[in-house]
């Protein structure tokens, strides 16, 4: 669902308020003869022609960076998934995922303003998110098949008194390395899942942060909040997704000698000689460990601060104060 109308004409008003309240307070404060109302209605309508230079300076900023991300989008990145295909496509197609089930639809309706990094920031996440999913499926039927066969004892009982064998228990360790990767992995995939529903959020529902924030800031009584509101906005809504678009290439250039999805079950070849049987594991293996490590743990807790500090210093640049000291803990 877009809400670009929505987000123009709540501007538009927030900012018609503004103009209105400080001109009907300038009315009475100099009917009634009040100095200090006079004096409050000048500075906020002062505030206001601010607000409207705001506007158009975050306008032309959101216009360069959307056209910066399309071309970064387009320039240096290869498909990562099949709604690629849905950017630009139909009149202005936009990757719309949806925040029940997670899928993903080329949609044709009016897509949110300034938002193209989303499109391709959208698509990168599902399609580690799916490969995630499979490396997880392939390892929790790994770690079952080791188990089970690990746990396997063979009895002998010759004249009555027997003992017991388990020819498989040199799988042990196998086991206990698939079973933490298996845990690994399905943390990396809720990592995944979450991003994903945090940017579908943040496109679809924050951009109204904008004109509420402009508003609020035009009046002294409230414009430490509404300078956290724009500082919240800018950061989340340009400055996250635009850190994780300029990552793609550099993820896709790592992985690019890796392999995308995990090995058929029965095509493991186990005859081989041990030292080649472990340098073939440890190639499988390292295709899910950056997917862990680098993209689900360290690329997001990297964007996060960064987004987090830009917040921080933008919030005391329009005239307020956001203390992320307590965000921060979080990561």
């Amino acid at each position: 669902m877009a809400l670009g109308s929505d987000w123009y004409s709540v501007t538009l008003a927030a900012v018609s308020a503004v103009f209105a309240i400080a001109g009907l307070a300038y009315m009475v404060g100099a009917g009634l003869r009040i100095p200090r109302v006079t004096l409050w209605a000048k500075e906020e309508y002062y505030q206001g022609f601010a607000s409207v230079a705001l506007i158009v300076l975050i306008f032309i900023g959101l216009a360069i960076v959307d056209g910066v991300a399309a071309q970064v989008g387009a320039m240096g990145t290869t498909p990562d998934a099949p709604c690629t295909s849905c950017i630009g496509s139909g009149g202005g197609g936009w990757v719309d995922v949806s925040l029940t089930g997670l899928s993903y639809a080329c949609s044709t309706d009016e897509k949110p303003p300034f938002s193209t990094a989303f499109d391709y920031v959208s698509c990168f996440l599902i399609a580690k998110r799916d490969a995630m999913w499979l490396w997880e499926s392939f390892l929790t039927i790994l770690n079952f098949t080791t188990g089970v066969l690990t746990s396997y004892q063979l009895y002998l009982m010759p004249y009555q008194t027997g003992f017991a064998l388990a020819p498989l228990a040199g799988l042990f360790p196998i086991n206990e390395f698939t079973n933490m990767m298996t845990l690994f992995a399905g943390m990396g995939l809720g990592s995944l899942w979450g991003q994903i529903i945090i940017l579908t959020f943040i496109r679809t529902k924050l951009i109204l942060l904008l004109p509420i924030g402009l508003a609020l800031r035009a009046f002294s009584f409230t414009r430490a909040a509404g300078a956290a509101m724009l500082a919240l906005m800018l950061g989340l809504y340009v400055v996250y997704p635009m850190l994780v678009l300029f990552e793609i290439p550099l993820v896709q250039q790592d992985q690019a000698g890796l392999a995308d999805t995990p090995p058929p079950i029965l095509s493991l070849d186990l005859t081989v000689t041990w030292s080649s049987l472990m340098t073939y594991v440890i190639s499988w293996m390292l295709a899910p460990v950056y997917l862990i490590v680098i993209v689900s743990i360290l690329l997001p807790v990297l964007n996060f601060t960064l987004t987090f500090t830009f917040m921080k210093e933008m919030a005391t640049v329009f005239g307020g104060e956001i203390d992320v000291s307590a965000l921060s803990k979080l990561l």
